[in-house]
């Protein structure tokens, strides 16, 4: 019955894990079928997918039959690096069971094991506890829906013993990349610094062959050429090409082939055959051959260099993810409330701590550390990471807020309702993280293909030697126009000294052992036939134009575009999707794009810049009461002590315009979330008189608008002359004056006595109706102008629309904001 039970529960999944492996050492796509093959072998593990891009692998598994540490073993035997990044229960939405482990010191014997064990077994809704002494470390299962971790961490404190959650393995994959980097890029220096030399002196002799120009050889069988490059295709064969024949090792050693093995065999084998040449030439004291001791230091130059530009890459793939773990909040304070609401003790967590139904406080400035619902307090909340949008959001008892998001005003209480990996900033990491792990169903097939590549080129290679040995015995006269059409003199000079028939290969290393050219005669060959090489007969250009054809399959034969090009695209277009607030799914999608019909684009951030400015600015006074220097300085002073994006886009407007860096004084402020500020603002009088003095402003009766910092300014005196109004800029002061300043909506002014008349307020719906957020601004009880600020429209946004319509796509807005500012906005860009 217990084996029905448990192959039962194995079969609907509640067992099965999955776990996130970062994997080193792999090339192409090869490497990524041989682990995913290998791994789907190993008993416990279910299926398993491996990225070549990222540099990860998740493999789900059963934790009863193998552990996460043997899994990244198996990986490792197959000659990869690998570390465990995490483990997670497969998504359920009625979990009734989760793990954790804790780290538990001050145990001194089986006893304190025994005590831990017993005292945590009663705690309700514990399915299973393992204390170990030897690791001091405590595995626990639990009904999450009856206890927590912090619970059980709780009662072993009250033991007597110390308790912290197991150090994090937070994998670095920017560390991971940048050691890839610097050692393909030292790979590629010592393949550059020699390599450059070797082929200078190739191209050089090169020359001087096509000019008839031969030099004598340094000694019998070594030319001053082969000497030259044999020096400088050495150090990059040892140095440069060392990371790929230790890759190849590792793919041979599990009988695997990839693209590392072809690059060692075509370097490997030219380098020997070249040395063996040489060899034999010397030890036979014959003409110095022509060799390929220049393909060595080409090819891994070449080839290093894509490595590193390609591992560069690379670590721009895992910004978006970095990025977006990093708006997680690290800490959280957890509150105790009594019957009446009141708290009654405070206390800092870790976020890993908390747990669902939380009471947690939220300071101004602070990260709101998970996704609750707001229980008292008002504040306005910054959820431009998730929504988009660059206003923030006015938060009341009730409203619900979002992990990640930046609490910027008021202190907020709140209940948490999802954590950990549920909360929709973890959600949404995941979801980024899946669509770079999973595969397209393009990349899928050519990953297949790739799996079969590197044994077919091998095969193909030896096809080539064989068909081009039976070419050449059938037609040797096609060798011949191959060799000099392609290569030139590339075989040596082809004006014979002699004229009798060319001696074959036997004849000639038979001369040279005796010391003789023939039977006829005593003369060395070496002296008398300087253009007599190993290469002379027919039979020997015959197989060395074979073998290096053969040599130029296995170099020109490269996985990486096959394996590469899909999952690059994918982790490419997502990483950079959702640093710009789209989110992609994986290679599907991404795939079957050119399908699609509509496109639905977001407003804030796609549409529009995803930042405030000012657009307008209206002054309802005489200047004589009120310049618009004097504005300026009076509402930037005031909004200078907001961190709202509206007064932020107001004060990067007046320092543009004033030219100043710092403000005049303001106190007594008190801002009101959703209405406005008020405040005491003094000592403008410098800012004034500086911008008067560079005549910044010239007043015109015929032209009462103007542009300031590319704004439109416009004087439309609404107001007439009032006992309360601001004092006349001109009018003499002893002191510096102090003026009370309010910034803020219609019901701001409302509540603070302001008589909004029916001209201000049909300015403001002029603004309104454009999508933009007008602000009035009141000086000394008078309401003496007007502020504008809007996220503008993008340049190319209308040009992106209407290029997409006449694609005969249907193209739409999804925003957040009021209708009102929406259909302005899509106005704009029809």
């Amino acid at each position: 019955m217990i084996e029905m039970e448990n192959f039962t529960r194995q079969a609907d999944g509640s067992d099965r894990k999955e776990l996130d492996i970062a994997i080193g050492g792999m090339t192409c796509a090869s490497c990524v079928n041989s682990i995913e093959g290998g791994m789907k072998k190993v008993e416990g593990i279910y299926n398993a997918s491996v990225t070549l891009t990222t540099g990860r692998g998740r493999f789900v598994f059963n934790p009863k039959l193998i552990t996460p540490e043997k899994i990244a073993e198996e990986v490792e035997d197959m000659g990869f690096d690998a570390s465990v990044i995490g483990e997670h229960q497969t998504y359920s939405m009625e979990r009734t069971e989760e793990s954790a482990d804790l780290m538990i010191s001050g145990m001194t014997c089986s006893s304190c094991v025994h005590t831990i064990e017993s005292a945590v077994a009663e705690l309700p809704g514990l399915l299973s506890v393992s204390v170990a002494l030897s690791l001091s470390k405590g595995h626990f299962k639990f009904d999450p829906n009856k206890t927590n971790i912090r619970k059980i961490k709780e009662a072993i404190e009250d033991l007597g013993f110390e308790v912290t959650l197991p150090s994090k393995v937070n994998f670095d994959h920017q560390k991971e990349h940048r050691e890839a980097i610097r050692k393909w890029l030292h790979s590629f220096l010592w393949s550059l610094i020699f390599g450059v030399p070797c082929m200078t002196i190739m191209m050089v002799f090169m020359s001087r062959h096509s000019r008839k120009i031969h030099d004598e050889d340094l000694i019998p069988g070594l030319s001053l050429e082969n000497l030259l490059l044999f020096l400088t295709s050495t150090p990059v064969l040892i140095f440069g090409g060392r990371l790929f024949f230790i890759q190849a090792y590792k793919a041979l050693k599990h009988r695997a082939a990839n693209m590392d093995v072809l690059i060692a065999l075509a370097t490997s084998i030219s380098y020997a055959y070249s040395l063996a040449m040489v060899i034999i030439a010397m030890s036979l004291r014959l003409k110095s051959p022509m060799v390929f001791f220049d393909t060595p230091p080409m090819l891994l130059m070449f080839i290093s260099l894509g490595r590193w530009l390609e591992h560069k890459a690379k670590s721009k793939t895992s910004e978006a993810l970095a990025k977006l773990r990093s708006y997680q909040a690290v800490e959280a304070i957890l509150c105790e409330m009594d019957k009446n609401g009141l708290i009654t003790s405070e206390q800092s967590i870790e976020i890993e701590m908390v747990q669902r139904s939380d009471i947690l406080k939220v300071l101004p400035g602070a990260k709101i550390p998970v996704d609750g619902i707001v229980v008292s307090g008002l504040s306005s909340v910054d959820e431009a990471l998730i929504t988009g949008e660059a206003m923030p959001v006015p938060k009341h008892p009730g409203d619900v807020v979002i992990g990640g998001s930046i609490n910027q005003t008021g202190v907020l209480i709140l209940r948490a309702t999802h954590v950990g990996q549920d909360t929709a900033l973890a959600q949404i990491a995941r979801l980024v993280e899946e669509a770079q792990t999973n595969k397209a169903p393009i990349q899928k097939y050519a990953d297949k293909i790739a799996g079969y590549f590197v044994p077919m080129i091998i095969s193909v290679s030896m096809i080539t030697v064989i068909a081009w040995i039976i070419v050449g015995y059938v037609n040797p006269k096609a060798i011949d126009d191959s060799m000099m059409a392609d290569h030139g003199t590339f075989m040596g000079t082809k004006s014979p000294v002699v004229t009798h028939h060319p001696m074959t290969q036997a004849d000639r290393i038979h001369a040279a052992m005796m010391g003789v050219h023939n039977t006829s005669t005593n003369e060395d060959p070496h002296t008398k036939h300087p253009s007599g090489t190993l290469m002379e007969s027919m039979d020997e250009k015959i197989f060395e134009f074979a073998f290096r054809c053969a040599l130029s399959v296995l170099a020109i034969a490269c996985p990486c575009a096959l394996g590469l090009a899909t999952p690059t695209a994918v982790m490419v277009g997502t990483g950079i999707g959702a640093l710009n607030g789209i989110l992609i799914k994986g290679g599907e999608p991404l795939e079957i794009v050119e399908t699609i019909k509509t496109i639905v684009f977001d407003k804030t951030g796609t549409l529009t810049k995803g930042k405030p400015q000012m657009t307008k600015v209206c002054l309802f006074v005489d200047h004589s009461l009120c310049s618009i220097g004097k504005l300026l300085a009076l509402v930037g002073t005031a909004e200078g002590s907001s961190e709202h994006p509206i007064a932020v886009a107001i004060t990067s407007f007046v320092k543009d315009t004033l030219e100043i860096e710092t403000f005049a004084t303001c106190s007594e402020f008190i801002a009101a979330v959703g209405y406005g500020l008020t405040c005491k603002v003094s000592g403008i009088e410098p800012l004034i008189d500086r911008y008067e003095e560079k005549d910044r402003l010239k007043i015109s009766i015929a032209s009462p608008d103007m542009t300031l910092s590319g704004v439109v300014v416009e004087r439309l005196p609404l107001l007439e002359n009032r006992s309360r109004g601001p004092s006349p800029v001109d009018s003499p002061a002893q002191a510096p004056q102090v003026y009370t300043v309010l910034v803020g909506n219609r019901d701001w002014m409302r509540q603070n006595g302001m008589d909004v008349s029916e001209d201000v307020d049909q300015k403001m719906m002029e603004q309104e109706r454009k999508g933009h957020t007008a602000v009035l601004v009141a000086i000394d009880g008078v309401v003496t102008g007007m502020l504008a600020v809007a996220d503008a429209v993008k340049p190319e946004a209308r040009l992106a629309v209407y290029t997409l319509q006449k694609m005969g796509l249907d193209v739409f807005m999804l925003t957040g904001d009021n209708r009102r500012t929406a259909e302005a906005i899509a106005a704009e860009v029809r």
